[in-house]
């Protein structure tokens, strides 16, 4: 418990001093950009990594909700 608040914590002191940050929400409840602070307007544009079929196919070599390896059904 706690994860994505300890996650929004870290980010932002990395951040803060001068660290890059890229802070990933695997949490399906999506609650990451919320405690980092994103409004919800710009939180709503926020598309899952999953729903990039195309993107997805290109790095991977492999299309989502086909079957083989790595494959996975959406």
């Amino acid at each position: 418990m706690g994860k994505t608040t300890l996650t929004s914590c870290l980010a932002t002191i990395l951040a803060r001093n001068g660290i890059n940050v890229l802070a990933v929400d695997e949490d399906p409840q999506m609650n990451l950009p919320n405690a980092l602070g994103v409004g919800f307007e710009a939180a709503s544009r926020i598309v899952p990594l999953n729903r990039h079929a195309d993107y997805i196919e290109e790095k991977t070599g492999i299309r989502p909700g086909r079957s083989g390896w790595g494959a996975c059904s959406s």
